[in-house]
């Protein structure tokens, strides 16, 4: 009797860590965005210094 208890509970270990491994290979990779940084081009008024206070407001709000 103790020989079948014992060989339920590794039996029932070893089911326990492949369902483990199965479960945590099923998911999904996760893929990185790479995102490119926008250009902008300054032509204009750029001496006037509310201009240039509001492209500072524009740039930190993003």
């Amino acid at each position: 009797m103790k020989r079948t208890g014992k060989y339920i509970s590794v039996c029932l270990c070893a089911v326990m860590i492949a369902s483990m491994f199965m479960c945590g290979g099923c998911q999904k990779q996760e893929k990185t965005k790479i995102t490119k940084k926008k250009q902008i081009e300054l032509w204009h008024y750029w001496d006037i210094p509310g201009n240039q206070q509001h492209l500072e407001e524009l740039v930190e709000s993003v």
